[in-house]
């Protein structure tokens, strides 16, 4: 297990190789190591892109059972 300061990141499973990938690409160039993160501190970014496309699946239905609803109302109303 690794931490680093002052950025607070937990690194885990580090073994001796993996020192000088963290140590090059952490310390010497400011980047993350994200194959090393401790996935209980840092989990990994979900995918907003299914989220979106669900809404919009339910916001389509929902205003399609709106339209339905109204043209059926207008139907019944002319008799």
């Amino acid at each position: 297990m690794v931490f680093m300061l002052p950025e607070e990141i937990w690194y885990s499973c580090v073994h001796p190789y993996d020192v000088a990938v963290i140590a090059e690409q952490h310390l010497r160039r400011g980047r993350v190591v994200t194959q090393k993160l401790y996935p209980m501190f840092h989990s990994p970014p979900r995918p907003i892109g299914i989220w979106l496309t669900a809404l919009s699946f339910l916001l389509s239905l929902l205003f399609l059972l709106i339209w339905m609803q109204a043209t059926h109302a207008a139907l019944l109303a002319r008799g």
